[in-house]
């Protein structure tokens, strides 16, 4: 369960820190709104399309080798996004980076809450998915003065390392429910 809450507040609190990212990053590429969201709209449709394939990777791999991967992903995404010099190459790193370790990470994690509890199970699921909506409250504004004092591109970094050490942790504690071993 607490893989699952910290796997949806990482994923989710990054992802949805995208506002924050829009004005510096379409200034700095000279982008109009169309170009710049289209970042957000790519990370949206990659990690929602990836989902039932990122599930059946986690049944057949185990959970801890996609989230694995997942946080490598996300953190490679960002931290390389920090150094393209035009948005359409961050069409790549992070919207298609961002997608694909985001469907990695998060799903895995929250699937897998369900086959740990038998009695509980919607409690357990609450928790684990509450994640989600503390990731989108607090990321945003600690993305916000990261960005004020360091810039947008060392804001992507340390976002990328932090996610990529929390989401490791995560790989390392998940586990596939008893009856799936």
């Amino acid at each position: 369960m607490a893989a699952a809450f910290i796997g949806g507040f990482v994923v989710f609190g990054i992802v949805y820190s995208f506002g924050v990212f829009f004005e510096p990053m379409g200034a700095e590429f000279g982008a109009n709104r169309t170009a710049t969201s289209a970042l957000f709209s790519i990370t949206g449709a990659v990690f929602y399309v990836l989902g039932s394939l990122t599930g059946h990777l986690s049944d057949r791999l185990g959970p801890q080798v996609v989230v694995a991967v997942g946080a490598i992903v996300i953190g490679a995404s960002l931290v390389l996004t920090s150094f393209i010099g035009n948005i359409w190459v961050g069409y790549l790193t992070y919207g298609v980076g961002l997608g694909v370790g985001a469907a990695c990470a998060y799903v895995p994690t929250l699937a897998i809450v369900g086959g740990w509890f038998v009695e509980r199970r919607n409690t357990a699921l609450g928790i684990a998915a509450a994640g989600t909506g503390c990731g989108m409250l607090m990321v945003p504004p600690v993305s916000t003065v990261l960005i004020e004092h360091y810039g947008w591109r060392m804001a992507d970094t340390i976002l990328g390392l932090c996610a990529a050490l929390l989401l490791t942790l995560c790989a390392v504690v998940v586990a596939p429910h008893p009856r799936r071993r």
